[in-house]
């Protein structure tokens, strides 16, 4: 019972940790467009994820934490705004899904508000942003250590 508290606890924390960490980092060499595809589904389905076991979060705990109710209403009118002149605009498959290259159409940025919101409903204290800001630290460090990799002639990777 105590795994259970535990995994019930820090699922959202890990996730997001996941998110920061991985998506950074996450490349596919064997297809077009190696690196913001992948990053981008590896990031909606994280996002899905976490939005799935905070929607349980909130039917458990019958609570929803707002900590900062000026920026989620003015997010919320954003992504009205975004979803209003995605509605409007002439070629509906690019309005939701984004061009191949970039994949930043409403379905992208959607997840990007439901990360921020998550994000900012889940962090509770100063040692959950800083667990954030070493992931953040880590998987940067991995990315510079590729790309001084790269620089020097050893690409371990057949582009």
């Amino acid at each position: 019972m105590n795994l259970v508290k535990y995994f019930y606890k820090n699922i959202n924390l890990a996730l997001i940790l996941g998110i920061v960490f991985f998506v950074p980092i996450f490349f596919i060499p064997q297809i077009f467009n190696s690196f913001t595809f992948p990053k981008i589904v590896l990031f909606r389905s994280l996002v899905l994820l976490l939005l799935f076991f905070y929607v349980l979060k909130v039917i458990l705990d019958k609570k929803i934490n707002l900590l900062n109710k000026k920026l989620i209403i003015f997010l919320s009118i954003l992504s009205l705004s975004i979803f209003l002149s995605s509605l409007f605009l002439d070629c509906r498959n690019f309005s939701i899904w984004g061009a191949y290259n970039r994949q930043m159409g409403l379905y992208s940025y959607f997840s990007l508000f439901i990360f921020f919101f998550l994000l900012i409903s889940t962090i509770k204290d100063k040692f959950q942003i800083e667990k954030i800001i070493y992931a953040i630290i880590g998987s940067n460090f991995l990315v510079s250590i590729y790309a001084l990799i790269q620089y020097w002639g050893f690409d371990p990777f057949l582009w």
